[in-house]
């Protein structure tokens, strides 16, 4: 998955082979060709028996967790050491539509964030 922004940037997501017997995957995030981070999907028992979906993106030396509920308006939060800072949530009309926002504080990351909880919902089927 390749996006690009209004100044040029572009970031591209690229799966990595999986692993036999391994049911999470791994995504290698570039900005302009550069390995900037990774994400992973989080398929573990604890989100089965709490009927959550989850994800990890790591991004220089900070990890971001998205997590969700398995519902159909369900809503995602993006935490950083427990602590939510973004919140998104996909229309159940129009399944292109998204409305994502961050705490002030993330909002020179919120581009990268906001790509990643798209990543999210094609990877959930949301």
């Amino acid at each position: 998955m390749r996006l690009y922004l209004q100044n040029g940037d572009h970031f591209t997501f690229v799966e990595q082979k999986k692993k036999l017997f391994r049911s999470n995957g791994t995504c290698h995030i570039y900005q302009n060709d550069q390995m900037i981070g990774k994400v992973k999907t989080d398929y573990s028992l604890k989100n089965s028996t709490k009927l959550q979906e989850g994800l990890f993106l790591e991004l220089e030396d900070n990890t971001y967790y998205y997590k969700s509920s398995i519902s159909i308006d369900s809503k995602t939060e993006v935490l950083i050491n427990n602590r939510v800072i973004a919140r998104g949530k996909r229309s159940a009309l129009l399944k292109s539509q998204y409305h994502f926002e961050a705490v002030e504080s993330f909002k020179e990351i919120e581009a990268l964030l906001m790509m990643t909880f798209i990543l999210f919902n094609y990877i959930h089927h949301k």
